[in-house]
């Protein structure tokens, strides 16, 4: 980001941390240089901000621009990552099974949705809609029913599910935003850390049930796009 900042940008890094806020900015205006200014100001006035986004790769480019300063921010993480350090730090706290351990791609698609199918004595493409109808009602926090899906083996699979997870002892990535979120209505003295602020990066990409996880954000104008570089 080109210094000094603009005026708009200074608002942003200015901005009281006490209220939310919501940068809006076309792409390659510097809204996440802008917010890691912001952050730096933060840890000026001791306090500690936590860095999120949505997608690996856009954590990984995060992650060059914080490395610059690792004496006051912390790595960035994506949503899913924050909510499965989250539910570790406080076990007990949902109703995944413990220890809490993520079935990776091959396992899903070579072991956990054959075995499924076998169970539920229907398809592997059934078993993954009705997967898919799972995670996006816990995405969206609203009923969604596919409709490609057979009642019956929707009701199988979620006799099945819950029961088989149990005993193989594994949670879906997908669920654990989810399930953060319920163990934040539970639980009012859940240990979130230590950090003071929660920056979201690509804010936009966030769903229903990731949005929840914080209070509603109140809008902050955010830097004029012909004008910040």
């Amino acid at each position: 980001m080109a210094w000094p900042p603009t005026e708009e940008q200074q608002r942003i890094i200015d901005h009281d941390p006490a209220r939310h806020a919501r940068i809006l900015a076309w792409p390659g205006t510097g809204k996440s240089a802008t917010v890691i200014r912001f952050m730096l100001r933060l840890g000026d006035e001791g306090k500690r901000g936590r860095l999120l986004t949505f997608t690996r790769a856009a954590t990984n480019e995060l992650k060059e621009k914080v490395a610059e300063h690792p004496e006051v921010l912390d790595p960035p993480s994506t949503v899913h990552s924050f909510a499965i350090s989250t539910l570790l730090a406080n076990p007990g706290v949902s109703v995944l099974p413990e220890p809490i351990r993520i079935a990776d791609d091959w396992e899903w698609k070579e072991l956990v949705r054959v075995h499924l199918a076998d169970l539920i004595d229907s398809t592997v493409r059934l078993v993954d809609r009705a997967c898919a109808e799972m995670a996006s009602n816990w995405e969206s926090l609203e009923e969604f029913e596919d409709p490609n899906l057979p009642e019956e083996v929707r009701n199988r699979f979620a006799g099945a599910w819950e029961q088989h997870r149990r005993i193989f002892g594994y949670s879906l990535l997908s669920e654990l935003p989810f399930r953060l979120l319920r163990a934040l209505q539970d639980h009012a003295d859940l240990d979130l850390g230590t950090w003071d602020v929660l920056v979201v990066d690509e804010y936009q990409d966030l769903n229903q049930c990731d949005r929840h996880l914080g209070p509603q954000a109140d809008h902050l104008p955010g830097p004029d796009p012909h004008r910040c570089r």
